[in-house]
């Protein structure tokens, strides 16, 4: 900096503001830009370049733009730091826009810059706009060059569901190192190719890749929703030889595997082997419980679980309603719902409330299931009414399966399902006419 005549106290401002950046010291950075506005340094490229970077990592994007527009619209540098700020902030669609904007100033569009806007194309799930970035790319020579540009794409097309488009980028790259392969196998997961991702797991490992935790709780993610028991125990092994077994997160995936498999002897040697145990952990072999129709032990576990002054959060209880539900608990789930506020200060949301209504249809009780519908503080929804209309039909109430129905239909005369159900429950009554 100082070759290209920057002054030793720019240096200095400029490496104190990134020290801000980096530790997300908002007061300190303010404090350096009021020293900045004072020594009238603000105009110079360097130092408002700095400023865009040093709001855009504290999350201050409203200021970071205000800097960018007023000195730094056409620094690569600045443009790079604030759309980046965009992106890892939650604001793809911001992103986008600055990178359009950024375009049509001729800035000069970087790898880096690139990077972030596929990025925020996979947040927008628009393989458009993605598209058209991987044509700038391949202009730019950036594929062949760039392994991070490579695995942008393979991200961007996985999640937007162009799973065969991003395995054909995956295949054409020289480079194909953990990131990229977790990239994929990340893709496959979420849009439910659980045995692919296994199958990518397997191709890491022929290929000598070295695995880290990441790669290994995806692994451990797809053995749970296949149920694959075999797999899961060798990625356990895996585990365990890489020391990584203590890992709160890892432990409480393996947890969750030997749970969803069914093996609880398993599920518990690791939940009791955990350093320390948290709600996630609890989570995992309480529905691991209520899932086998244990309700009294899962129920038995949680009460555990506050014993050893562990925090419930609203995922867990959603897990504890349904095992309610699933076990005719009617009087528990009562207690735990009105616990949730008084106790835990939780607002009891729509999940909870859908499980307690549906206990309420399974007991036959469409008294209280109607009562709890008109006094929830949210609108009734198509899955409250499946629910309804599923249990009327258990139950043979005719008369609220119409009630629930209609209600249905005025949220959605298309959905079949519902016309099934009632159709169903005028049969197994014999009044198919009255359809």
């Amino acid at each position: 900096m100082q070759c290209e005549g920057v002054s030793q106290s720019n240096v200095t401002l400029v490496c104190s503001l990134k020290a801000c950046g980096s530790i997300r010291s908002a007061s300190k950075g303010h404090m350096l830009h009021t020293e900045i506005i004072k020594k009238g340094l603000e105009g110079e490229l360097v130092i408002s370049s700095a400023l865009v970077d040093f709001y855009s990592k504290c999350g201050l994007l409203a200021e970071a733009k205000i800097m960018f527009e007023k000195y730094s619209m056409q620094d690569e540098i600045a443009c790079t730091s604030l759309l980046t700020g965009y992106e890892e902030n939650g604001y793809p669609e911001e992103a986008l826009l600055c990178y359009e904007k950024m375009a049509g100033e001729s800035v000069n569009l970087g790898a880096i810059i690139l990077t972030c806007t596929l990025k925020a194309c996979a947040s927008m799930r628009d393989v458009n706009k993605g598209q058209e970035i991987y044509a700038e790319i391949a202009r730019k020579g950036f594929f062949e060059k760039n392994v991070l540009v490579g695995s942008a794409l393979v991200h961007m097309y996985a999640k937007c569901g162009h799973l065969n488009k991003a395995k054909e980028i995956f295949d054409e790259l020289h480079d194909r190192d953990l990131v990229t392969w977790t990239t994929l196998m990340d893709g496959y997961l979420e849009h439910g190719n659980d045995k692919e991702a296994l199958s990518c797991l397997e191709k890491m490992h022929q290929a000598g890749i070295p695995l880290d935790a990441l790669t290994l709780v995806l692994g451990l993610k797809a053995c749970t929703t296949i149920g694959a028991a075999d797999e899961g125990q060798a990625i356990h092994a895996q585990i365990e030889r890489l020391g990584l077994e203590q890992d709160t997160v890892i432990g409480s995936s393996i947890v969750a595997m030997y749970a969803k498999c069914g093996h609880l002897v398993d599920a518990w040697y690791v939940f009791n082997k955990l350093p320390a145990t948290d709600v996630v952990s609890w989570g995992e072999i309480i529905a691991a419980y209520a899932d086998l129709g244990e309700s009294k032990c899962a129920l038995d576990l949680f009460t555990l679980m506050l014993e050893e002054a562990v925090k419930p959060d609203p995922v867990l209880f959603v897990t504890v309603l349904n095992a309610c539900s699933h076990g005719g608990c009617i009087d528990e789930s009562e207690f735990y719902l009105l616990r949730m506020w008084t106790e835990h200060g939780i607002v009891p949301n729509f999940e909870h409330h859908i499980c307690v209504i549906d206990l309420y249809c399974r007991a036959g009780q469409s008294e209280k299931a109607i009562f709890m519908i008109e006094k929830m503080p949210f609108h009734p929804s198509l899955v409250i009414w499946h629910a309804v209309l599923a249990a009327c039909r258990r139950w043979g109430d005719v008369d609220f399966g119409k009630d629930a129905f209609d209600h249905a239909v005025d949220l959605d005369c298309e959905d079949v399902s519902i016309y099934v159900l009632m159709y169903n429950i005028y049969g197994d009554e014999g009044i198919h006419s009255r359809l």
